[in-house]
């Protein structure tokens, strides 16, 4: 699908300007979506290089060609400000966390796959109010459904499972388990 959708512009590049406006728009069109980091960013602009560029462009490989390319677009939407680590760093640590509860571990790995340097992750994270006990237990809210009928000495191996998935800090799922606060409750609903 994703093939096709570019297949009317193989051919139709023809000279480093062309391909220079091709990816600059789209770009822009890729950011008026959603914020993405300088590396993912990087990288849609280099798949769509490959698609829209005719193999051989005066004799020179389109990869080579995208290499001058796509880090003076990267530069120009760094400095139209559409681009910034930091400011998509602590976006996406917000829009994790408003979709499902999550550790710390978890959304320092989900950065670091989306190209932010680890110094920034650090720095994004200490900044975040993050309190993952509050975490675990809204996790462990949610799979309470999914215990009922579960024999109960296999409740708290599945929840030490389902909470390091999570990503949350392996001290705080022993406390919950070996002190639980709202887990009794958990349990006895699980049961029923």
């Amino acid at each position: 699908m994703f093939k096709r959708q570019f297949k009317s512009y193989r051919g139709t590049i023809s000279s480093p300007d062309d391909l220079y406006k091709n990816l600059l728009e789209y770009s822009f069109k890729l950011l008026t979506r959603r914020s993405y980091s300088i590396q993912e960013i990087s990288d849609k602009l280099q798949k769509r290089a490959f698609l829209v560029m005719d193999p051989t462009l005066d004799g020179e490989p389109a990869q080579k060609l995208s290499e001058d390319t796509i880090p003076k677009i990267v530069q120009r939407l760094l400095d139209y400000k559409y681009l910034n680590d930091q400011d998509f760093a602590k976006l996406f640590i917000q829009d994790q966390l408003v979709r499902k509860p999550q550790g710390i571990r978890l959304l320092k790995e989900k950065l670091k796959s989306k190209g932010i340097g680890k110094a920034m992750v650090e720095e994004v994270i200490e900044n975040i109010n993050l309190d993952e006990m509050a975490q675990a237990l809204s996790a462990l809210e949610k799979k309470k459904k999914s215990l009922k009928g579960v024999h109960p000495q296999k409740i708290k191996e599945k929840l030490f499972r389902f909470l390091i998935s999570r990503g949350l800090d392996t001290g705080v799922i022993l406390k919950i388990l070996k002190y639980p606060v709202q887990l009794p409750k958990m349990l006895v609903a699980c049961q029923s």
